[in-house]
């Protein structure tokens, strides 16, 4: 079992209560993310299905919001408990520390092809969905250090855009509710774990 660092469950607790958003690096260690890395990777394209918006009998795939393609994580398989005890371990901390009644949570592999991306949008709308915290795992080695590779994710905050790569290990955790972002085009196969921790039924 790999378990998020104490550093690193202080940084999210301060800077979500602070500012609502935090971005971790190295979240995982290194054999924990390579793993993940390599099974995102080794996933076929039959196993994923394309992305949608909307819940329940609303779903709907539309070209012009997102284009990337998923496949939900499964607790009794291996690596995906890796990342789903760590968020367990997360889920505790907010609860004792932030008080927000957090009672499941759920994550889906997420594949980006060259000129896949996912426009504004928020995860949760006020009084209309119970997600709570919204958490992205990058599992990409050698991104870039350019801009030439696309797919980073903007955050829009009242005071600015915060543009983040989506580099190996590195963790953004944000308030689903009211906070803006978009995953820009990739211009190579980028791959995520996305996933949101609810409160309520």
């Amino acid at each position: 079992m790999f378990n998020l660092s104490e550093s690193s469950l202080h940084l999210i607790t301060e800077r979500l209560h602070s500012c609502g958003w935090c971005v971790v690096d190295d979240a995982l260690p290194a054999e924990a993310a390579l793993a993940l890395a390599a099974h995102a990777a080794a996933l076929p394209n039959e196993a994923l299905h394309r992305a949608g918006v909307g819940r329940a009998g609303q779903h709907q795939t539309l070209d012009t919001l997102r284009r990337d393609h998923i496949v939900w994580l499964d607790e009794q398989c291996m690596p995906d408990d890796i990342w789903l005890g760590a968020m367990t371990q997360l889920q505790q901390h907010l609860n004792q520390q932030l008080y927000l009644g957090l009672q499941m949570y759920e994550a889906h592999y997420a594949r980006y092809q060259p000129g896949d991306f996912y426009g504004r949008h928020v995860d949760a709308f006020k009084g209309q969905s119970n997600r709570v915290v919204s958490t992205v795992l990058y599992l990409n080695g050698n991104w870039p250090v350019d801009n030439s590779a696309g797919g980073e994710l903007v955050l829009y905050t009242h005071e600015a855009s915060h543009h983040i790569k989506p580099v190996l290990a590195r963790l953004v955790v944000f308030l689903s509710e009211g906070l803006p972002h978009e995953v820009l085009p990739a211009a190579r196969t980028r791959h995520s774990i996305a996933g949101w921790f609810r409160a309520g039924g």
